[in-house]
């Protein structure tokens, strides 16, 4: 297996920017 940092690292986006969208969702729910 080889280990590819940028995979990790888009990986590693990907899961704060899902953390990120979630924060906001729960921010401007009551908004709406």
């Amino acid at each position: 297996i080889v280990y590819d940092p940028d995979e990790r690292i888009n990986r590693l986006a990907d899961e704060v920017d899902k953390q990120a969208g979630l924060s906001r969702l729960t921010l401007f729910s009551p908004c709406k």
